[in-house]
């Protein structure tokens, strides 16, 4: 059983919550994400979804959560690609049972700051957020609860 014929890297393993398993990679710029059901049959297009809001300039961390039965909420970073500019933004995207994209169509901006995201599950449907400084929770459709940055966690580590 081939996951994707397209070159990828970075292989993140979640269980589906019925037994099978959702993988998300990376490929040059975007992410994808395959879904095995319990008997090891692939769920989802040949080669997986693309995760939308992932694509360009160059997405270059992510994290994935269970987001209960047979879905995932993909936290990732997109940097500008501007050599003088290293910065990025913050995006989660979810995905349902059969692979599509369920947040609004770039993705929930959860942090104009450059953060590696660090995600929960809410136990919601949702998402709570780490892009340091801020913590930010994403309801079930997507949508930022704790306003426009989220909830500052620390004043010290502000420039």
């Amino acid at each position: 059983m081939e996951v994707s014929t397209s070159g990828s890297y970075d292989p993140q393993v979640i269980g589906d919550g019925s037994g099978g398993a959702i993988i998300v990679w990376m490929t040059h710029n975007d992410l994808y994400g395959q879904r095995i059901d319990s008997d090891g049959n692939i769920r989802w297009s040949k080669d997986g979804v693309k995760i939308k809001g992932s694509e360009g300039p160059q997405s270059t961390s992510y994290e994935a959560i269970a987001a209960g039965s047979r879905s995932a909420i993909i936290s990732f970073t997109k940097r500008s690609g501007n050599a003088r500019d290293p910065g990025g933004l913050g995006y989660v995207q979810k995905l349902d049972a059969m692979g599509r994209n369920q947040w609004q169509p770039d993705g929930t901006l959860v942090s104009t700051e450059s953060c590696g995201p660090i995600i929960s599950d809410d136990g919601s449907g949702g998402a709570v957020i780490v892009c340091w400084p801020y913590v930010q929770r994403i309801n079930a459709q997507g949508e930022r609860l704790w306003g426009e940055k989220g909830v500052l966690l620390s004043r010290g580590d502000i420039f």
